[in-house]
């Protein structure tokens, strides 16, 4: 038996890094749901790593697949329940897809995780995930969605304050609440300023924050 064969497809998948690879090869939206469908059957016994499933997830985003990503990102869970890269994916992948309420369990579960272990894009991805909440949700609601944006963004450059893209989407978001002295100075400290780290005055780089600085504060 051929690991991962099917009858309307000619290809054979044994791995997620095979499977990552096809995806590079073969871009069509049909060619990704057969993919993903292969990975995704537990009979078919596709093997991979958290790495090799993150990966293959970071490619699905890359082609704005979000959907087929966060199924895939779903199953991952199942195998590796608690691997902070997977879990940034998820909630990356179902806010871009609107799916909200369905991200809700594994904000929950990464909330639980000590931040020690949390990467930028767990910080940046919630970040996004309140921020696009927010965009789309009652009136009423809206205020209380961009205070956790903030929040969140406000801890992301606490912990990596070098990140320019901590000082950026804080920007972004002073620019969407119509607050442009704000979104100034923020991006400002980042293009001009300097942090301090382990004693030192570092200069970040800030070149994301130059174009926002560009096109949203000069224009």
């Amino acid at each position: 038996m051929i690991i991962g064969a099917t009858p309307e497809t000619d290809y054979q998948l044994v791995s997620v890094a095979e499977a990552n690879a096809l995806l590079g090869s073969n871009r069509s939206g049909r060619m990704q749901r057969e993919i993903v469908d292969c990975v995704t059957d537990p009979e078919n016994g596709v093997r991979g790593s958290a790495a090799e499933f993150f990966n293959f997830t970071n490619d699905l985003l890359t082609l704005r697949s979000t959907f087929l990503a966060f199924e895939v990102c779903r199953y991952a869970l199942k195998l590796y329940p608690c691997n902070v890269d997977l879990l940034a994916n998820t909630i990356h992948a179902a806010s871009s897809s609107g799916l909200f309420a369905e991200a809700e369990p594994y904000i929950e579960t990464a909330l639980r995780i000590p931040r020690k272990f949390w990467k930028w894009q767990m910080y940046l991805f919630l970040t996004e995930y309140y921020e696009r909440y927010a965009d789309c949700c009652e009136i009423g609601e809206r205020e209380a969605a961009l205070d956790k944006a903030f929040e969140m963004v406000d801890a992301y450059i606490a912990v990596l304050p070098l990140d320019e893209r901590a000082y950026n989407k804080k920007a972004e978001l002073y620019l969407k609440s119509s607050r442009v002295a704000e979104a100034r100075e923020c991006l400002e400290r980042a293009i001009f300023g300097t942090v301090e780290v382990d004693g030192v005055r570092v200069k970040p780089v800030a070149r994301q924050c130059c174009g926002t600085y560009l096109n949203e504060i000069l224009a």
